[in-house]
């Protein structure tokens, strides 16, 4: 009889402290749950609020009413790798954020001999440019893009990496390391036919990319060109 009281009080102890446990327990998971968010959100905040290139976007395109428009970049991160630059590259359309990623391999041979003309072995490289997605601002890139040509987006086929063909415009490798102005052009793939054909710059002082089709006739195959299909991590 003693026995089963006894019993009996350690099963409801036990039960007892079994609840408590678990109840400690959910409300240590929760908690955790709640402050990695709020670690998240706030490291998150923190990094934008730090990095000075986030503040004041440039504009995508600083004249809409141009009928063939530059189109502008902040470089607000660059990180070096041994063969490598990679660039984070935003700005501003209207009220939204518009982006993508771009790898600059180092060493591209100048394209433009001493006398100015062109070296036409030498200044054209594959692979030395890619353009990555940032999942989101890379789709408002190309709704910005599609509202400013005037053209309807094409989703026949998707991009995991845009690599054009490029033609280096400059006497002297691209390099991250001065101060430097480098003009480009590039060819880049698209579903529609033709390589579509612009003019860029890198321009390092002022930690801004710039792009322009070559003429109207690009537009709409531009506009494909950058639909990507993945985030790079």
């Amino acid at each position: 009889m003693f026995l089963t009281f006894f019993e009996d009080i350690l099963i409801v102890n036990f039960v007892s402290i079994v609840r408590v446990i678990l109840f400690n327990m959910s409300f240590t998971i929760y908690k955790g749950i709640i402050y990695s968010v709020l670690l998240t959100v706030f490291l998150s905040c923190n990094s934008t609020l730090n990095n000075p290139m986030e503040k004041n976007l440039p504009k995508l395109v600083e004249n809409p009413d141009q009928i063939n428009p530059d189109f502008y970049f902040r470089i607000v991160l660059m990180e070096e790798t041994d063969s490598s630059y990679f660039c984070t590259l935003k700005s501003i359309d209207s009220k939204d954020t518009v982006g993508m990623k771009m790898e600059v391999m180092k060493g591209i041979k100048p394209g433009l001999n001493e006398d100015g003309s062109a070296d036409t072995v030498n200044g054209f490289s594959e692979n030395k440019i890619k353009f990555f997605r940032i999942k989101g601002l890379s789709e408002n890139l190309v709704q910005a893009m599609e509202k400013q040509f005037n053209y309807p987006i094409s989703y026949s086929e998707s991009k995991e990496v845009i690599a054009p063909l490029v033609f280096s415009s400059n006497k002297v490798p691209i390099e991250f390391t001065n101060d430097q102005y480098y003009s480009l052009k590039m060819f880049l793939k698209n579903n529609l036919g033709s390589e579509a054909e612009i003019f860029a710059v890198i321009d390092c002082h002022r930690s801004l990319f710039e792009f322009k089709a070559k003429d109207p006739s690009f537009f709409q195959p531009l506009i494909d060109a950058f639909i990507f299909e993945k985030e790079i991590k």
